[in-house]
This record gives structure tokens, sequence and C-alpha cells, in this order.
């Protein structure tokens, strides 16, 4: 594994149970990924885009890699007919598995899949997760985090009264303390940050917030 970027023989080092790869475009997690399920003898399962299935199987088999790759609409139909895979890799995991309280059904998949097969490793990728504190709650309940929910919601909401409803509203800057709380249980790379990987054309990790359509549509899918 000599001819891999040094973040990535990083990573693989500490060899975490469950993580995130919260990594720039260009910075190699598919080969990340592949390297890291290659450390344990568990079957994989790899749960990506239904555009990247052929890609994935192709790196697999360039990297020596093994397991089985299944769309993300193959994976939330038939989540529980699916094999008993102790190793998940989940590509791009910010559209449809990170949706607040698990409002998704492709969220609720994946919490029941980890749970009632005893995932014991599980690692998410994404270039681009969402700034609402919610999400992270999620994706930090996933890997396996009990955050205490009070405490996380006075820490990032405020609450607004709005006729006889009271609605939590994210504080305003708090963009550096989520990204902070983040750091804590995933793994970041910023592409301008590691000097041996060659310049790309692609944007940074970027944490935003999405459009009531954008919301509404995660969450139907």
């Amino acid at each position: 594994m000599n001819d891999l970027y040094q973040h990535q023989q990083n990573f693989l080092k500490l060899n975490p149970a469950k993580s995130a790869l919260i990594h720039s475009p260009g910075t190699g997690k598919t080969r990340t990924a592949i390297e890291w399920t290659k450390l344990s003898p568990e079957p994989a399962l790899f749960i990506v885009p239904k555009s990247l299935v052929y890609n994935w199987e192709k790196e697999l088999k360039l990297w020596g890699g093994s397991g089985t790759v299944i769309s993300k609409e193959q994976f939330r139909k038939n989540y529980k007919l699916l094999g008993w895979e102790r190793q998940v890799v989940v590509d791009e995991c910010a559209i449809g598995f990170l949706t607040p309280h698990f409002g998704s059904q492709m969220s609720r998949a994946l919490r029941w899949y980890i749970k009632w097969h005893c995932v014991s490793r599980l690692l998410l990728l994404t270039a681009t997760p969402y700034s609402n504190p919610w999400n992270i709650f999620t994706m930090a309940t996933l890997l396996g985090h009990k955050w205490d929910y009070m405490r996380f919601k006075l820490a990032f909401f405020n609450e607004v009264r709005i006729g006889h409803r009271i609605i939590p509203v994210v504080k305003k800057g708090i963009e550096k303390r989520l990204a902070d709380a983040a750091r804590k249980i995933v793994d970041v790379v910023d592409i301008n940050d590691v000097i041996d990987v060659p310049p790309q054309i692609h944007e940074s990790p970027e944490w935003f917030h999405l459009n009531k359509e954008q919301e509404k549509a995660v969450v139907a899918y």
C-alpha cells in the first residue's frame, strides 16, 4: 500500500470500526474504503448511487477488494432480504441516509440493517455533508455514538413560538462548532491540506444548508 496518499495511510492505520470519510473529491475515498474493508475478513456490502455501481465493481477488482455492490434504490427496497454482511460502506451518504430523526425510508432501512445484522464495521462516505445539526446527529447515531438529545438540541437550536407551536430554529453562527463536533467522530480531509495529492478541479468539502424544496425531496427519497 505504498502507493496510497499519506491521509489514506493515516486513516487505515487507525482502522476505526465505525467512521465517516468527509473527504474532498479527488482525495481517493473509494480506494480508502476498499482498503479499509480488506483489513477485516468479514464480508462487505457497498451501498452506492445507481450511477456508480459499475465504477465500484471495477474499482474492487482493480484494488483486489471483494464484496456485494448494490444501488441505494436496491437497498431501500430489499434491505430485509439482503445477506448477513458485517461490514457496510455507504457512498454519498448525505443523500437519503442522514435525514433528521430518520425521516426517510432510506435512513430507517440503514438503521434497521445495522441493528438487525449487528454490523460491526460501518464507513460512511461523502464530500458534502449537511450543516443542519440534525443531519450530523443522525450520522453520529448511525455510527454508534449516543449523543444526548436534549443537550444537542439546546446547543444548536433556539425554540421559537409560532402560534401554539414551538419550533426549533438553528442558531446562527454555529457552523464551526458543528464542524468541530463532527470532526470528533469522522475523518475530515480538505484537498487543499494534503500536499501529496495532485491539484484537482473539484470543490473542497462544504457544509451547506438545504432549502425547503431540497429537504422535501430528501425526506421523500
